[in-house]
Parts: structure tokens; C-alpha cells; sequence
């Protein structure tokens, strides 16, 4: 079973993961709590405090960690950490679907 959880607001335990494969240009947003990232391939790690925010540089796994009780929100490239959109086979639908006609 696959869950989409991009664009999704996730409460992470204290100690709790979360294991991004290929996720380069994901946005990791920190509302609340604190956040150690580690990246494949990257010398140093980053520590996001509420209001932070990072964009994932690597093409390997990315590894968040909960360094206290705290949310955070995964947004796929190009999206929007404040809001979801809909998927782009979606909107796809909507800017190619043709007017009704008038009765």
C-alpha cells in the first residue's frame, strides 16, 4: 500500500522518523517541535525550529527525525507548504475540459 502524505501537516513523536527516497526538491516545513535532517551524500545535517524550512538537495534518502513532539509538512516540488492543491492530472482535467454548453 502506498499513502501520499505530500502537502500533508504530520504530528511526529518524539524520536520518530520519517524516510524520504529520491525526494530532491521536497520542501520540509517545521510548525512545530524540532527536526534533525540528514541527507545522503551531505557532509553536515540541519537542525529546523518552528517557522524553518528546508529543500531537500539530495537524490538519495533524506532521513527526519523528531527531536521533540512537533509537526511538520512534506511539499513536493513546486507545491505550496500552506496549502494542498490538487494533482496535476487534476488540473490537467480542468484546463482542458471544454465549456458547458448554454441551454
Amino acid at each position: 500500500m502506498n499513502i501520499d502524505i505530500r502537502n500533508s501537516r504530520l504530528f511526529v513523536p518524539e524520536s520518530g522518523l520519517i524516510a524520504i527516497r529520491d525526494g530532491i526538491g521536497t520542501r520540509i516545513v517545521c510548525h512545530s517541535g524540532a527536526f534533525w535532517i540528514t541527507q545522503e551524500g551531505r557532509i553536515r545535517d540541519d537542525i529546523l525550529n518552528p517557522g524553518e524550512e528546508l529543500v531537500v538537495q539530495s537524490r538519495g534518502r533524506t532521513i527526519v527525525t523528531s527531536l521533540a513532539d512537533g509537526e511538520v509538512t512534506l511539499a513536493e516540488p513546486g507545491r505550496s507548504a500552506g496549502r494542498a492543491t490538487a494533482p496535476a492530472w487534476w488540473q490537467h482535467l480542468f484546463r482542458t475540459a471544454p465549456a458547458p454548453a448554454n441551454c
